[in-house]
């Protein structure tokens, strides 16, 4: 099962997805097959979707979620290589 993601990250994600696509809430709605007010809840923050739901949505808009762990970044002077 996937968790809940925090309500203003899906927001962003279903927000951009949705306009990207050029699409309302209602449009959105309909090809995610549920209501224009879920949608906006959402947009919203006031409701909090799970990974795979976003995901759902996202795909509606014809548009991919991907996820990936990453080394975090790092300010500063890069490290030379070593010289041999």
């Amino acid at each position: 099962m996937f968790p809940s993601m925090p309500p203003s990250r899906a927001a962003q994600l279903v927000r951009e997805a949705r306009k990207r696509a050029g699409l309302s809430q209602a449009e959105l709605g309909g090809r995610a097959g549920t209501t224009q007010s879920a949608i906006a809840r959402i947009e919203v923050g006031s409701s909090s979707p799970r990974f795979d739901r976003v995901s759902e949505l996202v795909a509606a808009c014809g548009l991919e979620l991907r996820f990936s762990i990453r080394e975090p970044f790092r300010s500063g002077p890069a490290t030379p290589p070593d010289r041999a």
